[in-house]
């Protein structure tokens, strides 16, 4: 599959700034306001840009923020299973694969923020993920309704 993503920092400079600018000047981590990928650019839209956009996305926005204050956290869902994930099998093409229907989002929040702090501790730390992607990667799965819902973070 050929990759025809186009990625540049200036063609979201100001879309970024905004949201990063309003979330902390409104306070909006005390809303859980979230940025979802697709709202960012129209080729966000597909599924098979969400991982490496995302990614693309984070990086941009921990160069915009004053990490001495605050954390951005990606949060990609993957799709609803009947069986629990083994998630130390985890890969970039595994996520890939197992994305669910809602696009991954951002969350910015001032360091220590105890609610994001709690999920991240309560989640289990994908190693190899985490080296391959240079980002510190959780993994954590709720079971609801008969059925197993994961969730992929990136710090």
């Amino acid at each position: 599959m050929k990759n025809d993503l186009q990625l540049e920092k200036k063609n979201y400079k100001e879309y970024l700034q905004g949201w990063v600018n309003e979330v902390i000047s409104d306070k909006l981590w005390e809303k859980y306001a979230d940025l979802h990928i697709d709202t960012i650019d129209v080729q966000f839209k597909q599924p098979e840009y969400w991982i490496e956009a995302s990614l693309f996305i984070l990086n941009y926005l921990l160069e915009i923020i004053d990490e001495s204050k605050y954390e951005v956290l990606l949060a990609i869902p993957l799709a609803y299973t009947e069986a629990p994930t083994d998630f130390q099998s985890l890969s970039r093409n595994l996520i890939k694969k197992s994305l669910g229907d809602t696009p991954p989002s951002f969350y910015l929040f001032p360091l220590q923020f105890s609610p994001i702090t709690a999920t991240i501790d309560s989640a289990f730390h994908l190693t190899e993920f985490s080296v391959e992607i240079k980002r510190d990667t959780y993994f954590k799965e709720e079971y609801t309704d008969n059925e197993y819902f994961g969730t992929v973070f990136i710090k």
